[in-house]
């Protein structure tokens, strides 16, 4: 399976599905050639707590959610799924979080 980056996928960790029931992809699909990928949460938009310019609100697959990039991780790839969404119609956006992550700006 090729895994692209922003594709989202089901939470893979049944310990933090309810409050964190999608991860998103933002590392690049150009670096596949590692068992990792970096994912930033999508948490339920009732239980998350704005951050400004490091969250913002999405809808997937139905429901309400919210990106927090500034809570990145990685992840095995063998744990991921069939992509239930892709984000990158919010390719600008989170962009824009990642440069506030990462530079300030």
């Amino acid at each position: 399976m090729v895994i692209r980056q922003f594709d989202v996928f089901a939470n893979p960790s049944a310990a933090s599905q309810g409050r964190t029931p999608f991860i998103a992809v933002l590392q690049s699909h150009y670096l596949s050639q590692i068992d990792t990928v970096v994912i930033a949460p999508l948490h339920r938009g009732e239980t998350t707590e704005r951050l400004g310019a490091f969250s913002f609100e999405l809808e997937v697959a139905g429901q309400t959610v919210v990106l927090v990039v500034s809570e990145l991780a990685n992840i095995s790839v063998h744990r991921l799924k069939s992509p239930v969404a892709s984000l990158q119609a919010h390719e600008d956006a989170i962009r824009r979080a990642l440069d506030r992550v990462f530079t300030g700006f």
